[in-house]
């Protein structure tokens, strides 16, 4: 109907893409729109030529991080800007 469930949003910062955010709405979970989401993400990031992915997500975020992992991300060291932080997981896809 054209209602908003969820957004998502992507930085090319030339070497990798990374998903900078991602929600959907908790009356929409567990519907696959995650999933949906990420693959639209992934495919912009493709269009563009970028080849991997990257992102990071808190400790407790464990639907964030059984979504990621179904999605084919691994952990990985930090990246970027980041500092290493026992509360943050850092992951990647090669796309």
């Amino acid at each position: 109907d054209g209602a908003i469930v969820g957004c998502g949003a992507a930085a090319n910062l030339g070497a990798y893409g990374e998903i900078k955010s991602m929600f959907v709405f908790e009356q929409m979970r567990g519907q696959r729109i995650g999933e949906r989401i990420i693959r639209q993400l992934e495919e912009h990031m493709r269009q563009q030529g970028l080849t991997v992915s990257r992102l990071e997500t808190g400790v407790d975020s464990h639907s964030a991080l059984r979504l990621y992992g179904r999605m084919g991300y691994t952990r990985r060291a930090p990246f970027g800007d980041y500092a290493d932080d026992p509360l943050c997981v850092f992951m990647e896809k090669v796309l």
